[in-house]
C-alpha cells in the first residue's frame, strides 16, 4: 500500500525468520542505443513498501 493511488506491483519475500518483507523496484538504464557499452548497463533499486519492511532493513543495517 503506497497511499499514492498509483498502481505499484509489490513482490514479497519470506525471510529466514518467517517475516514477510515487501518491496517494489525501479530499473535505471544508462546511455543510448548507439552507445553499446552503456546501453546494456541497468541498475535495479529496491524500496520497502511498508513500515515492517523498512524497520527490518534498518535493523539489519544496524546490527
Amino acid at each position: 500500500e503506497t497511499g499514492s493511488g498509483l498502481p505499484v506491483l509489490a513482490f514479497r519475500l519470506r525471510a529466514v525468520d518467517g517475516q514477510v518483507l515487501s518491496f517494489f523496484s525501479t530499473i535505471t538504464s544508462f546511455g543510448t542505443p548507439l552507445d553499446i557499452t552503456l546501453a546494456s548497463l541497468k541498475v535495479e533499486h529496491l524500496f520497502p513498501t511498508d513500515e515492517v519492511t523498512r524497520l527490518a532493513l534498518m535493523e539489519g543495517h544496524a546490527g
